[in-house]
């Protein structure tokens, strides 16, 4: 029924292939977008001159009329963490009319184990994703969130990818665990816990059990 594309967005740069894309009844364009700033997206890609491409691919789309098939998706680093705000009120600017954005927590696999400097603490994230969202709110952003447990999330919690779906299908076991310390949280029932990964490198000291709704 759908057609989505995943990408990094800069073979868009192409708009003779954003044409073909959409006349093809691509019906989503899943652009992964490390920043706004161009140095600091290319020091994180380890591609010099990406994001210049990645941005004209964006461009390509909304120029195309398809501003609401794009999905950011914004993994969250050590790198790009304290300019999550900035971005989000950036794309509320520069880009008008797009879908959605999504906050991605990075996770502890693949090469991401031979860099895990770039892996934050829930505690680090929490107050500049807090802000990153009510920028999205006050620009008319729509947003959600992935991996970060929804006692961090506090006044923000239904921005939760894991919320959402524990609401409506609380019967799914998703890719998560509860850390000890989570027994007796009010929230247990709509948060699917950590990823165990984050757990091994972290611990659950960082993990903040609600008493009461």
């Amino acid at each position: 029924k759908h057609v989505i594309v995943r990408t990094n967005g800069i073979r868009l740069s192409d708009p003779k292939l954003v044409r073909e894309l959409l006349d093809a009844g691509v019906d989503m364009f899943h652009i992964n977008i490390p920043s706004h700033l161009p140095a600091l997206a290319d020091s994180i890609t380890r591609t010099k001159g990406s994001h210049k491409r990645r941005l004209q691919g964006i461009r390509n789309l909304i120029d195309a009329g398809a501003a609401n098939k794009i999905f950011l998706v914004y993994v969250i680093n050590s790198m790009n963490l304290r300019t999550m705000e900035q971005f989000a009120a950036y794309v509320a600017k520069e880009m008008p009319g797009i879908c959605s954005i999504l906050f991605g927590m990075i996770c502890v696999l693949g090469p991401v184990n031979q860099r895990l400097s770039l892996v934050p603490r829930f505690s680090e994230v929490a107050p500049f994703l807090a802000a990153a969202m009510r920028a999205c709110r006050a620009g008319g952003v729509r947003f959600s969130v992935d991996d970060v447990p929804i006692c961090h999330m506090k006044g923000f919690e239904d921005a939760s990818v894991d919320y959402r779906i524990l609401r409506h299908s609380p019967e799914l076991r998703l890719e998560k665990i509860k850390a000890p310390r989570c027994a007796g949280c009010a929230l247990g029932k709509d948060c699917a816990g950590v990823r165990p990964q984050h757990l091994e490198l972290y611990g659950d000291g960082e993990l903040r059990p609600v008493k009461k709704r």
